[in-house]
């Protein structure tokens, strides 16, 4: 016999330990009862109490039920959809979707109530599509307000409280204010103009004694830079040489290397790169996403596995920690053999898989043509350009023998998956950034440089 109890968190103390003495029955084969309890977080703290850790130690199998991430509140929402016999015309914004998951936390309930009064808005607004709006004005609803007239009643009652006292008295200190104002306005009005004059000569005074200062510093500088000519005539020549050569020796930035050599496989014309060496030489932080700009491409950053950045096939920049514990990007040019190609700061050398991971600490960043939104995710009904370019790089790969019509459909997403297992990501058929980065590496074109031909 099997005995569920929801709710588990509101039985009393003696309740539960009647409970513990009913799974005592048993024969000697068999217990005679199986107890399922259900109920919310606050059981655990319920079980954990002294007096019932008997009953906490007959438990023998426990599971937690967390809340949603988001790409499994996106497949929630749509699955409770489709059960309900929508033809996937229905749909929520990516906005409205994320509203959603930022008010719910991942929880199925409020997920739920916010869903149902969300499609219940849009119904009245007789739309197929939810937006931010109407989930906004759903949450609006959900959370509710106050009547009138019970703020009214609050507000102006006449029973002593210290709180009603201090507004009071906020209240008409503004009212006296106000009046005090209206009654002294031409007085403050001319103290204003009075001050106002007072500013404005002062300011005079301070530009006049400002021009004096620099024209006296320009004197000075004229006077320090004959100085500077003359005993630069006197000095040896060799002396010079040296003064240049320590002046060129300031720690020029480690990353700039790789930088300039990704920029040259990208086909960038000479003088940019030529103009960004320039700027970005001495700087101690180099801004990728500027740069790219710059060049008319864009960045991408990827938190992937080690092995999933390689198998994109694109170079790309890896930060890595080298052995004087100096945080710094090197570009992973070439594999050749199992061999990969590395370019640093100082030279060009071959290094094997294992010893390039043990030094990687985690950010990689991509240049690319064109623009890829990290935040944007696609899935069944998803529809647009972007779908479009996903279903033809899958068809330029050999995954996908459909139509290119901008719809995200069950045979797209099953090309997706069959895609995401070769390239040893999770083959959930959900197109992230990761995703359409190794697709963007698998495309045949000359006019993507790759890790590999």
């Amino acid at each position: 016999m099997v005995i569920l109890i929801d709710e588990c968190q509101n039985l009393p103390f003696e309740t539960l330990e009647q409970l513990r003495m009913l799974s005592n029955l048993e024969t000697e084969k068999e217990k005679l009862l199986q107890i399922i309890m259900v109920g919310q977080p606050e059981l655990l703290d319920i079980l954990s109490s002294p007096e019932l850790r008997q009953l906490n130690q007959r438990i023998t199998v426990r599971y937690h039920l967390y809340p949603l991430d988001y790409k499994e509140m996106v497949e929630y929402i749509y699955h409770r959809l489709r059960v309900a016999g929508s033809d996937g015309s229905l749909l929520f914004t990516d906005k409205a979707l994320k509203r959603i998951y930022k008010h719910s936390a991942g929880v199925p309930r409020i997920i739920n109530v916010v869903c149902d009064n969300s499609l219940l808005a849009a119904y009245v607004a007789e739309s197929k599509k939810v937006t931010l709006p109407i989930v906004n004005k759903a949450i609006k609803e959900i959370k509710g307000k106050k009547p009138l007239k019970d703020l009214e009643t609050k507000f102006f009652s006449w029973h002593f409280s210290v709180k009603r006292v201090i507004k009071y008295a906020v209240l008409g200190s503004t009212a006296l204010f106000i009046l005090f104002f209206f009654v002294y306005f031409n007085d403050f009005k001319e103290s204003i103009g009075m001050h106002f004059q007072i500013v404005s000569n002062t300011r005079q005074l301070y530009e006049t004694a400002l021009s004096r200062l620099r024209m006296e510093k320009v004197k000075l500088e004229t006077i320090s830079d004959l100085v500077k000519r003359e005993s630069a005539v006197n000095s040896q020549a060799s002396a010079i040489g040296v003064s240049v050569q320590q002046g060129l020796a300031i720690n020029p930035n480690p990353s700039l290397v790789p930088v300039l050599e990704l920029l040259s496989l990208w086909n960038v014309n000479k003088k940019f790169v030529s103009t960004i060496e320039t700027k970005y030489q001495f700087a101690d932080t180099l801004d990728f996403e500027q740069i790219a700009l710059s060049v008319g491409l864009s960045t991408v950053l990827s938190w992937a596995d080690f092995n999933v950045l390689l198998a994109f096939n694109i170079p790309v920049l890896l930060e890595v920690s080298d052995p004087d514990e100096i945080r710094k990007y090197v570009l992973v040019k070439k594999i050749q053999n199992g061999q990969i190609t590395v370019v640093d700061g100082k030279e060009e050398f071959v290094m094997n898989r294992e010893a390039l991971k043990n030094i990687f600490i985690g950010n990689a960043v991509y240049f690319i043509r064109g623009v890829i939104n990290s935040d944007e995710i696609f899935y069944r009904s998803s529809v647009g350009k972007a779908v479009e370019e996903i279903q033809s790089h899958l068809k330029d790969t050999g995954y996908y023998l459909g139509a290119i019509d901008g719809k995200y459909s069950d045979a797209v997403s099953t090309s997706v998956r069959s895609f995401q297992q070769a390239k040893g990501l999770n083959p959930d058929g959900i197109v992230d950034i990761n995703t359409r980065l190794a697709l963007y590496g698998a495309v045949k074109s000359n006019k993507i440089p790759h890790l590999q031909d």
